[in-house]
């Protein structure tokens, strides 16, 4: 993936850098220049060689930073909410 393409898998990269706080400044499948410039900080950050294009490399590291994400319970809102509930509730 490389700017200027427009596609579903620019979109769904879009949602990813999103959802990991690199913001591509859009969601609507067009890699545009601030959606490079969000994959250059994703990839400074992940030590990766800085492109700005998303290689097969690139897709790896934002898969797994994703599923890091998901996993971690700091980022689960309805966990975090049941808790909150039961700690009140004991008071």
């Amino acid at each position: 993936l490389k700017y200027d393409m427009n596609n579903e898998d620019v979109k769904n990269l879009q949602v990813m850098l999103e959802g990991l706080a690199y913001h591509p400044g859009r969601k609507d499948g067009y890699f545009d220049r601030t959606t490079e410039q969000a994959v250059r900080a994703f990839q400074v950050q992940s030590g990766l060689p800085e492109t700005g294009s998303v290689d097969d490399l690139t897709a790896q590291k934002l898969e797994a930073g994703i599923k890091r994400r998901l996993q971690d319970p700091k980022y689960d809102n309805q966990l975090n909410k049941a808790v909150e509930v039961l700690r009140e509730e004991i008071r």
